[in-house]
């Protein structure tokens, strides 16, 4: 998750100074919806949009004549072993034409 220099920052999206990873943080402030994170409690940290931490929404792909999940996985930015695990295909990759597949 990125971690920001001010709330009003965390809010517009701007001015990031690093990722705040996964791991236990206490919160040092809230301002305007953002929160102030921290490993030290008592001690300010980095701010963070809470919104930023939602899962993005599974992204489809209808296959058309010359499709390989090798193309989509690039195309998508996603890996071909995902690609493969989200639509259940077996080891040859097999897509069809006409099918609504999960590339994301």
């Amino acid at each position: 998750m990125n971690a920001y220099v001010t709330a009003a920052d965390a809010k517009a999206g701007k001015n990031i100074k690093g990722t705040v990873k996964a791991g236990t943080y206490f919160v040092f402030n809230k301002s305007d919806g953002m929160i102030n994170v921290t490993t030290k409690p008592g001690a300010p940290g980095s701010w963070i949009n809470p919104n930023e931490n939602k899962a993005a929404a599974p992204v489809y792909h209808s296959v058309v004549k010359g499709d390989t999940v090798s193309e989509l996985a690039v195309k998508y930015g996603a890996s071909q072993a995902d690609i493969k695990k989200w639509n259940n295909l077996n080891d040859d990759y097999l897509i069809k034409i006409g099918e609504r597949i999960r590339v994301k």
